[in-house]
């Protein structure tokens, strides 16, 4: 897990994002990881778009989060549900 987050981290820094806090390991639950991604998600909200069809939209008309990011807390929730399901 380490490794993958170390990874993460160098690749969103070398495209300009400041990571504020780090949380992986073990203590963290899969109800966990998805309430981080979606706060993540929401997070990216504020980004101003460099790359891809958003970044030729003005920054004014761009107020929805990352739609990749949105996928990934759903589909971390839904994850997180069904393994609370099944205890």
């Amino acid at each position: 897990m380490a490794v993958v987050t170390r990874a993460a981290i160098t690749c969103l820094e070398s495209r300009g994002v400041v990571v504020a806090r780090v949380m992986s390991g073990s203590f963290m639950t899969s109800l966990e990881m998805a309430g981080k991604a979606a706060a993540g998600a929401e997070a990216t909200r504020d980004l101003t778009a460099r790359a891809g069809r958003a970044s030729y939209i003005a920054a004014e008309r761009v107020t929805l989060p990352d739609p990749g990011a949105v996928a990934v807390a759903a589909i971390l929730k839904a994850v997180a549900e069904t393994l609370g399901e099944q205890k």
